[in-house]
């Protein structure tokens, strides 16, 4: 489709610009006679025809038997213009009160770095930690790192490809180390503010390592996501995001990820977040509690 409109907006150009931006053609009469000139504009029954000698002319169709075309100076054809390459950085520092496998205060950041070409691909890198104590303690130790590719396909460009891989690491959660990679297909169902919503799911392995009596699995799941977003007065962002991942090799076993956040912008790149993260795993082990929840108060700063 797009070659298409790239081949009408050239013989536009063509056909449309000066004589000594065009062609210096010849056309063949009937009769044998010919001239030259440049051909400025062609239609099913007539052509419009500049002559050397005669000026603009007129000529229908029935009078000619052929037009030969010779480039004088070449006409430079437009450059097909990709589509601009969009970059998106933020870091965020976070107070958050957590509940579940610890009660605690505590500090958290966040960093995303967001590379992409609108309907073609797009590049993210993200990660997050936190870090409580009491008592000089520590009480809340976490963090969380993702890489994702993905490209759009199909006319409308809403189907997209994603790849991605996960890393996560939460002490008082037993988890020494969860590493998630996965691959799958997703669909945005609104693209466009104010609203945007989106469906994902896919197939991965996760393996994870735990710190003390749990032996370490490896399972293969089903990677599933569904993100939405709402921007409210052209100023107020709210936003949804939930993460599910079934195991397919145990099955009746999962892990969830919800955020709920709103977003208010301050001033210059700087704005305020609140959100609700719960995270949920269904066979913990020992005496791991499987709901962690946390309240998240955040500056953040976009460039």
């Amino acid at each position: 489709m797009k070659d298409k409109y790239f081949f009408i907006f050239s013989l536009f150009l063509l056909f449309g610009l000066k004589q000594d931006c065009s062609f210096a053609d010849e056309v063949h009469f009937r009769n044998g006679d010919s001239l030259k000139g440049v051909l400025k504009q062609e239609s099913a029954s007539a052509i419009v025809f500049e002559s050397e000698n005669l000026g603009v002319l007129t000529l229908s169709k029935d009078r000619i038997t052929t037009m030969t075309k010779t480039p004088s100076v070449q006409v430079s054809s437009p450059e097909k213009q990709d589509p601009e390459v969009e970059w998106t950085r933020q870091i965020e520092g976070s107070f958050l009160l957590k509940n579940g496998n610890t009660v605690a205060k505590g500090l958290g950041g966040k960093f995303s770095i967001n590379r992409k070409k609108e309907k073609v691909d797009e590049w993210t890198l993200q990660g997050r930690g936190s870090y409580a104590s009491e008592n000089k303690r520590m009480s809340s130790q976490a963090c969380y790192g993702l890489l994702r590719y993905a490209w759009s396909f199909g006319e409308a460009k809403k189907w997209y490809q994603f790849n991605k891989i996960e890393a996560d690491h939460d002490y008082f959660a037993n988890i020494r180390g969860r590493y998630t990679p996965a691959l799958g297909m997703g669909y945005w169902f609104f693209d466009q503010e104010p609203f945007k919503a989106l469906l994902e799911g896919g197939l991965g392995v996760q393996r994870t390592d735990f710190r003390h009596e749990k032996t370490d699995t490896t399972e293969v799941i089903v990677s599933s996501r569904a993100d939405f977003e709402w921007l409210i007065l052209d100023k107020f962002s709210l936003s949804q995001e939930f993460l599910l991942y079934p195991y397919l090799t145990e099955l009746g076993e999962y892990r969830f990820r919800s955020e709920t956040s709103l977003k208010i912008p301050l001033y210059a790149g700087v704005s305020f977040r609140s959100g609700l993260v719960d995270e949920y795993l269904s066979n913990p082990g020992g005496d791991t509690l499987k709901n962690d929840i946390r309240l998240e108060s955040s500056l953040a700063y976009s460039f």
